[in-house]
């Protein structure tokens, strides 16, 4: 793939209840060279496929339908383990409570791809600096100039 891939080796768990969302977010990842792992569409199973399947960053939607939401899940994982989990969330009221439970990112749903790719790099790449994990640079890449847009 080269170093024109900023997600190149990444491997990647997304949760999310929304299917367009799930597909968007695939989408993107691949473009960005990430590995997808799981998709899945509730808190109890990313914990699940988090912790077993070990990825490198975690993109997990706030609001599933679920008896465990993703700040809950959230916590569940970083009390077993260390990794980049990025919630994101049509809402800022979560913002305050994501902070407290130790996650690497936060984002405001609609987001565009462009977007996505920047927070991503720079919120992996601060994880790995301060968690002393592997060092590897995400290479900036541009994006085909497709608007990709998530709706809440």
């Amino acid at each position: 793939m080269g170093g024109s891939f900023p997600l190149q080796d990444v491997k990647v768990v997304i949760a999310e209840d929304e299917g367009l969302t799930q597909l968007q977010l695939k989408k993107i990842i691949k473009i960005l060279g990430g590995e997808i792992l799981a998709i899945v569409s509730g808190g109890s199973d990313a914990v699940e496929a988090v912790t077993t399947q070990k990825p490198d960053l975690v993109l997990m939607d706030v609001q599933m339908d679920n008896h465990i939401d993703g700040i809950e899940a959230s916590k569940q994982i970083l009390e077993q383990m260390s990794v980049c989990i990025v919630l994101m969330t049509a809402y800022d009221q979560f913002e305050e409570k994501a902070r407290e439970i130790g996650v690497a990112g936060y984002l405001i749903k609609p987001v565009c791809a462009e977007t996505l790719q920047v927070e991503l790099v720079r919120i992996l790449s601060q994880f790995r600096e301060q968690h002393g994990g592997e060092r590897e640079r995400l290479h900036d890449a541009h994006l085909p100039a497709a608007g990709y847009r998530f709706t809440a």
